[in-house]
């Protein structure tokens, strides 16, 4: 992996709040928190069997 080829860091930012995303020009905090969704079509596992099983089983957590 990526990670193990290049000595990389955590880069800790101060919490998100929103005074830090007041101004757009002078933003110096975390990102706000996203929720992310996955959505996929009812029918994707008649049509393909592999990809309903990847999207199943894929997670985005950390």
């Amino acid at each position: 992996m990526i990670h193990d080829t290049f000595d990389l860091a955590q880069v800790e930012l101060p919490a998100y709040s929103d005074e830090c995303y007041a101004d757009a020009t002078a933003i110096d905090c975390a990102y706000p928190a996203d929720e992310l969704m996955k959505i996929f079509s009812g029918s994707l596992a008649e049509k393909d069997a592999a990809v309903h099983t990847f999207l199943s089983n894929f997670n985005y957590g950390s």
